[in-house]
């Protein structure tokens, strides 16, 4: 059911490398890859860790409000996250250079249909 809105949205960001779903727990819902031969591994690795540090901010929160997005930038790739339904990630790896902006309106726009879906 996600898979096509990931595929979708893969399609349209330029520089996108993945689109995933998955639980603060690490475990993808869906995913949907570029070239997952290449780029597999070390994306879902970065989401697990990401998900769980995200996770752990969430629940301090500083008293700032609640995190609804996050970005982890590296030489190697960006990767950007957006809450959904409180219990769930969103998240997108990006080439270095690529547009995140763009991405990240993405995930605001595909987020409340997600969470629509679950």
């Amino acid at each position: 059911m996600f898979q096509d809105t990931l595929k979708h949205t893969l399609a349209h960001i330029e520089g996108a490398r993945a689109c995933l779903l998955l639980g603060f727990d690490g475990i993808p819902i869906a995913s949907v890859f570029v070239n997952k031969e290449t780029e597999g591994e070390l994306v879902n690795a970065v989401a697990v860790e990401l998900s769980n540090t995200f996770g752990k901010l969430r629940a301090t929160s500083f008293g700032a409000g609640g995190l609804e997005e996050m970005s982890l930038l590296s030489g190697e790739m960006a990767v950007l996250a957006r809450v959904v339904q409180e219990e769930y990630l969103l998240l997108m790896a990006l080439k270095p250079g690529a547009d995140l902006d763009q991405g990240a309106r993405m995930l605001r726009l595909i987020s409340p249909w997600v969470e629509q879906q679950m």
